[in-house]
């Protein structure tokens, strides 16, 4: 009897494992690298970064303001 149940079990493994790796490694790799090179020429001209002095005030608005007022204080 305990034989019956494994037997039922692999047959329904096997469908399973074919379908994996045929679309895995087809679509998979043939999309990731297309977009990958197209963000990265677009990110290069959009974000520009000169300083980093520039990118901290423009990311974080907040702690510049605090900064003056412990200054004066």
């Amino acid at each position: 009897e305990s034989g019956d149940p494994q037997d039922a079990g692999q047959a329904e493994e096997p469908p399973e494992p074919p379908r994996k790796p045929a679309p895995k490694p087809a679509p998979g790799p043939a999309e990731r690298p297309s977009p990958r090179p197209a963000e990265s020429e677009p990110a290069a001209p959009k974000r520009p970064i000169p300083t980093p002095g520039e990118v901290f005030p423009r990311r974080k608005p907040a702690p510049p303001a605090e900064s003056r007022q412990l200054a004066a204080g």
